[in-house]
C-alpha cells in the first residue's frame, strides 16, 4: 500500500500522541503509559531542531507512523545519527515501517551524507529487528537489563548501519510531471500567506533537485522565502488561480 511520507508538523502532534499511547507501539519504545498531549508536544518542541528530523507516514489525511533521525551535536560524531520509529498498532505489518525507513535512509545517505546510523531495539521485537536488518543494520552488542518494561528488566540490542564512500551524483534530472499546461499566470510580489504553497513547491523532487534544499522541509525552515527579512530583496511569484506556483528572488 502506498503511503505519503512528509515532514512532521505541529498539527500532527495529537495523532502522534495517540499512536505513542497505543500498547503495541509503546512496548517497542521507552515511552511511559498515559503520556499527555502536552508532554508529547513539549518533547517534540525540544527535539525537532536541526540536525533532528521527524517524518510521518500518512494514508489520506491519517497519520499512521512516525520516524526520527537524530543527528549528533558533537563535532567528532557529525557523521552519525540515531534512528527511532513508531507505527500505529492497526497498521503494523502493512509496510509503514518500510516506507518510513526507505525515506529516512535516503535522506541520510543521499542528502545528509551520513556515514553511520544507529539504534536500540528490544531483542524480542522480531518484526522491528527484521525491518532494521532489511535496511542493512547489524547487531553490535547487548545492553543487559537496560530497560524496565511491564514489571521486568529487559535487555536492549544495539544495531548500526555503516555506509561507505558515497558516489558522485549521477542521478538523471527529474522529468516534468505529465500534466496539462497550467494556462495563463500572473506575476506579483510574494506574500507571507504564500508560505504553504512555497513549502509544497520546495518539497517537490524536480524543484529540490536544482537547489541545495533537503527533502521534507517544513515552513519554519523557509519562512524567509515568503517574507524576506532584507527589504532590498525582491521576491516574485507566478500566481495561478490564487496560488503561488513559481518563485524567483533577487537579493542585492
Amino acid at each position: 500500500m502506498p503511503y505519503t511520507i512528509r515532514a512532521m508538523t505541529a498539527e500532527d502532534h495529537p495523532a502522534i500522541s495517540f499512536i505513542r499511547n497505543l500498547p503495541r507501539a509503546r512496548r517497542g519504545t521507552l515511552a511511559m503509559p498515559f503520556e499527555s498531549l502536552a508532554r508529547s508536544r513539549n518533547f517534540f518542541a525540544k527535539n525537532s531542531a536541526p540536525p533532528d528530523r521527524f517524518l510521518v507516514a500518512c494514508t489520506g489525511d491519517t497519520v499512521v507512523g512516525l520516524a526520527g533521525l537524530h543527528g549528533s551535536r558533537l563535532a567528532r560524531r557529525a557523521h552519525a545519527a540515531s534512528v527511532g520509529i513508531t507505527v500505529h498498532d492497526e497498521w503494523a505489518g502493512k509496510g509503514v515501517g518500510t516506507a518510513l525507513f526507505a525515506a529516512l535512509t535516503d535522506l541520510a545517505d543521499n542528502w545528509l551524507g551520513l556515514r553511520r546510523l544507529e539504534l536500540s531495539v528490544f531483542p524480542d521485537n522480531a518484526p522491528a529487528v527484521a525491518l532494521y536488518t532489511k535496511f542493512g543494520f547489524v547487531p553490535e552488542g547487548v545492553e543487559r537489563d537496560d530497560s524496565f518494561r511491564e514489571g521486568a528488566f529487559t535487555d536492549s540490542q544495539f544495531m548500526a548501519r555503516l555506509r561507505g564512500d558515497l558516489p558522485r551524483d549521477v542521478s538523471p534530472y527529474p522529468s516534468s510531471s505529465a500534466v496539462s499546461p497550467p494556462g495563463p499566470f500572473s506575476l506579483r510580489g510574494v506574500e507571507p500567506e504564500d508560505l504553504p504553497a512555497i513549502t509544497d513547491m520546495m518539497n517537490q523532487p524536480r524543484v529540490r533537485h536544482g537547489t541545495l534544499r533537503l527533502p521534507f522541509c517544513i515552513p519554519a525552515e523557509i519562512a524567509h522565502l515568503a517574507d524576506p527579512p532584507d527589504p532590498a530583496t525582491r521576491a516574485i511569484v507566478a500566481d495561478i488561480g490564487g496560488r503561488a506556483s513559481g518563485l524567483i528572488m533577487l537579493s542585492p
